[in-house]
């Protein structure tokens, strides 16, 4: 009877043993997380999402979902990196007088200042491991100037050394919206907070997180929390938007360009092939805004090569305006 029991055992305890066929971080252990690092598995991907309200047929959690699933695909797609813990407290807004997406019951937000400090820490911890490429994945609007300061620091802290932080900017908005666009839907329908992108995103990979009954097109202040129509998105744009954004990311790998993926740098001013758009600065961050002008000095010319529509990288912008060229640039802002 105990040499049966024990031999259960055993059989039950065996499986166990063999490391998981897994690109996420915390369902490692840290012997397995070693091995992995001296076996050349140095880099990771730290995503942040955010916990906000999304209108009233989207869960809260949606960029948590959508980045880790993102992020997860990345790494296996690269072959050689995990993923770090989804951070999913981000700036959101003030808290008192209550701002941005704080005036919706359930957001949950943080000073940008503290959450730059959370992300520094993180980072600093994966590379004291030995991770040598660190790169930042964020999938809402108000993460990207947070993430390319602290990309930015570290990386000229560490100039000396091996390890380099990323902020991946053709990743976050993507092409997405103008793609839309250009199958014939409207750009009010399109949005830029709970409509098609997002909605058609989520429907794609997780459908069972959103409310079908309660989607209805909205415009900013309408007290909907929506800017868009989520009733006309489908599974099938969501898969080609999320493939276009994981694609964006693993072209962005190192080894791509001079040392990898492209950091955050807020100068100058880029004139872009996407329609008619072009970088102002605005408040911490460069942003993409619609004008019917190249830019304001007439230097800029567009990238005939590139049909991205993100405003965020060279080669996608041909040259800057106004301003020395930036060895790397921020990303560009969505509605979050």
């Amino acid at each position: 009877m105990r040499f049966t029991l024990a031999f259960v055992l055993l059989l039950g305890v065996a499986p166990l043993a063999q490391t998981p066929d897994t690109v996420f971080l915390e369902e490692l252990t840290w012997t397995e997380v070693r091995d992995k690092l001296a076996a050349g598995v140095t880099t990771v991907i730290i995503p942040t999402g955010g916990t906000e309200q999304n209108g009233p047929h989207m869960v809260l959690g949606k960029h948590n979902y959508l980045v880790r699933h993102k992020a997860g695909e990345t790494a296996r797609r690269l072959g050689d990196a995990l993923v770090a813990p989804v951070m999913a407290y981000v700036p959101e807004g003030n808290v008192d007088p209550p701002s941005g997406h704080m005036r919706f019951p359930g957001t949950i937000t943080t000073p940008p200042a503290v959450f730059e400090q959370v992300l520094e820490y993180a980072v600093r911890s994966l590379a004291r491991h030995g991770f040598v490429d660190i790169a930042l994945m964020g999938d809402s609007g108000g993460n990207q100037a947070s993430q390319a300061t602290v990309a930015e620091r570290l990386n000229r802290e560490w100039a000396a050394g091996p390890a380099r932080v990323h902020h991946l900017t053709d990743y976050y908005p993507g092409p997405g919206d103008e793609w839309l666009i250009a199958q014939g839907e409207r750009e009010e329908d399109v949005g830029s907070h709970a409509g098609m992108h997002d909605t058609s995103t989520l429907l794609f990979l997780e459908p069972s997180l959103l409310r079908p009954d309660r989607m209805a097109p909205g415009v900013r202040g309408d007290g909907s929390g929506v800017s868009g129509n989520p009733t006309r998105a489908t599974a099938e744009y969501g898969r080609q938007i999320m493939e276009m954004q994981i694609d964006a990311a693993v072209r962005k790998r190192p080894g791509a360009l001079t040392r990898g993926w492209p950091t955050g740098v807020r100068t100058g001013r880029c004139c872009c092939r996407a329609a008619t758009r072009r970088f102002r600065r605005a408040t911490a961050m460069r942003r993409c805004r619609r004008t019917s002008r190249p830019c304001p000095d007439g230097s800029g010319s567009w990238a005939a090569a590139s049909t991205r529509s993100s405003c965020a990288t060279f080669p996608t912008c041909a040259r800057p305006c106004g301003g020395t060229r930036p060895s790397t640039a921020s990303g560009a802002k969505r509605g979050s």
